[in-house]
């Protein structure tokens, strides 16, 4: 069993996960012609991405 904080760790990766997923299948089409939005969600998904590769550093810490 982990700790709590492991556990916190795993489950934001998950969700992190999950919002890069929405946003590459759906949020970038559904910009359509605006580029600034689109800009703004591939913004999101390199912060994510970069969320995502620190969470993958502090779960190999944490976990056996």
């Amino acid at each position: 069993m982990y700790d709590n904080n492991t556990y916190n760790l795993m489950r934001q990766m998950i969700e992190e996960h999950k919002m890069l997923w929405q946003i590459k299948n759906n949020y970038l089409a559904d910009a359509g012609e605006c580029n600034e939005c689109y800009d703004f969600w591939q913004s999101i998904v390199k912060q994510g991405e970069e969320r995502i590769a620190k969470l993958e550093e502090l779960l190999k810490k944490h976990m056996p």
